[in-house]
């Protein structure tokens, strides 16, 4: 649940929704705030791991990417084409 909280809260596309998202954390805080800040810490560490995962997949693209763009190019041979 405190995934889900956290991502309307930084910028659901409803105002509606990210009212009442900023009520259900603050009474949650309010309850139990050694809870609150046990899942928050968690979240935060799991959304470090998977930026961390997302850069080294695009850093493994870029080298994909520049391995083939040294590859000769004969005949009817694909060629990449860069986005940027």
């Amino acid at each position: 649940m405190f995934p889900a909280l956290e991502k309307n809260s930084q910028g659901h596309w409803s105002q509606a929704v990210m009212n009442l998202t900023h009520n259900v954390r603050k009474m949650f805080a309010e309850m139990d705030e050694k809870l609150f800040l046990a899942c928050h810490s968690q979240f935060k560490e799991e959304e470090a791991l998977l930026n961390a995962a997302a850069e080294k997949r695009k850093e493994a693209w870029k080298q994909l990417e520049h391995a083939a763009s040294l590859q000769p190019v004969i005949g009817n041979t694909p060629v990449l084409v860069s986005t940027i």
